[in-house]
């Protein structure tokens, strides 16, 4: 799936293998990404996605903004 990233990139990027199964995706989700070491700036492996919670507590303090 595409994910753009606070980066500025957009980055082609697949669920690590033991989170397959476990956790659904939609569009607006909030994630962590980590990009490959080679194609880093084109390709990511998803590690997390955040609750709804956790997103709300991350735009509050600052951590998160985003250009909607």
């Amino acid at each position: 799936m595409s994910v753009v990233c606070l980066d500025g990139n957009t980055r082609l990027c697949r669920v690590k293998t033991k989170r397959r199964g476990k956790t659904w995706l939609i569009e607006q989700d909030i994630v962590l990404v980590k990009p490959w070491e080679l194609q880093s700036d084109i390709r990511g492996d998803i590690i997390f996605k955040y609750t709804k919670a956790q997103s709300d507590w991350l735009k509050r303090k600052g951590y998160l903004t985003l250009e909607e």
